[in-house]
């Protein structure tokens, strides 16, 4: 964990210049206006503003999605600040790092030729041989017919899941959102991610006005890229539900003179979450420096009762998020 972290912080070193000035932005604008009024209350603005921590579970876009929130205020250097999100994997939620790699977009092949899904690849082979439509494994239509054909080996199997990691990245490198494939939920009917992620920053309905540059890019990459901008790509492997998971990883660091911004977006998981997009910012407000961390990830579907669990997954990512910062001591403290 400690490598990934010094390897993803070495993209970020030289990135936050600091801030250039007052951008008109204040709490109310970033936690009540700028987050589309769906994440935080005024009475959460109100606990900011006391140099509290507040904490939230946000309203969910739809039963599938685990969605939570994080504001205070930082009296530390935004590198200092940022350097939690470096770690993506500590992004995620419930996840046991197995392996990684970092992406060369120059040359990815040397990378993409690591991933396997490790020494469980057997228990998982009859899971995507014998898969049909629903949930458990993420593939797209064209997927679903190669894996059913899959010869019963283990190095077959990796090979695919080798195929899927190196295609997908592909499409994404190059169209972005546009081309994240969908996935097969049933006879006729599948799950985009991409509308999921783009739901999810419709959500954000005035930061781009405060900050124009730094949203567009994150929806419209690979275009409309700043000349400051930096990137990574990656790929992990990490223990999901008890299972090993595939997650294709994209993180976006940008810097504007009134607002740095960290964006990561995990835009493949092989199974239980369909999707995630995490967020964290950090902008000059009359009471200080705010930063907002914010969370949305989607699962591939509950089992059970699905209201009660979303509310237990929600409550899980809320306290791994807390975590991450707590850890750090990130937030400022009021007396």
């Amino acid at each position: 964990m400690r490598t990934l972290a010094l390897a993803l912080g070495a993209l970020a070193t030289g990135i936050f210049p600091g801030f250039g000035g007052a951008n008109g932005a204040t709490l109310e604008s970033i936690m009540l206006e700028g987050l589309g009024g769906k994440l935080f209350s005024p009475g959460h603005m109100h606990e900011v503003r006391r140099g509290k921590v507040a904490r939230i579970d946000a309203k969910p876009l739809d039963v599938r999605e685990l969605a939570a929130a994080i504001a205070c205020l930082v009296d530390k250097p935004t590198e200092q600040v940022l350097a939690p999100f470096v770690d993506v994997v500590g992004t995620l939620p419930g996840t046991t790092l197995e392996d990684y790699a970092s992406i060369d977009p120059a040359s990815p092949n040397p990378a993409l030729e690591r991933v396997t899904l490790g020494p469980r690849a057997k228990a998982e082979l009859p899971r995507y041989k014998g898969f049909t439509e629903g949930i458990g494994i993420n593939l797209s239509e064209s997927e679903l017919h190669a894996a059913r054909a899959l010869p019963g080996r283990q190095d077959a199997l990796n090979a695919f899941v080798r195929s899927v990691a190196k295609k997908r990245y592909t499409a994404y490198a190059q169209s972005g959102l546009n081309g994240i494939p969908p996935y097969v939920r049933g006879p006729g009917w599948q799950i985009s991610p991409a509308e999921e992620m783009l739901r999810d920053l419709a959500e954000i309905a005035r930061l781009p006005e405060l900050s124009p540059d730094l949203l567009n890019a994150w929806r419209d990459y690979p275009v409309n890229q700043p000349a400051n901008s930096r990137d990574g790509h990656y790929w992990l492997r990490a223990d999901l539900d008890g299972r090993p998971a595939l997650i294709l990883t994209h993180r976006l660091v940008l810097s504007e003179a009134n607002m740095d911004l960290v964006a990561i977006r995990h835009y493949y998981f092989s199974h239980f979450f369909d999707s995630g997009q995490a967020m964290a910012l950090v902008t000059e407000v009359p009471e200080g420096r705010l930063l907002v961390y914010a969370g949305r990830f989607w699962v591939d579907g509950w089992t059970g009762t699905p209201s009660l669990k979303q509310k237990i997954g929600a409550k899980m990512l809320r306290k791994k998020m807390s975590g991450l910062l707590d850890d750090q001591g990130v937030c400022a403290r009021g007396t």
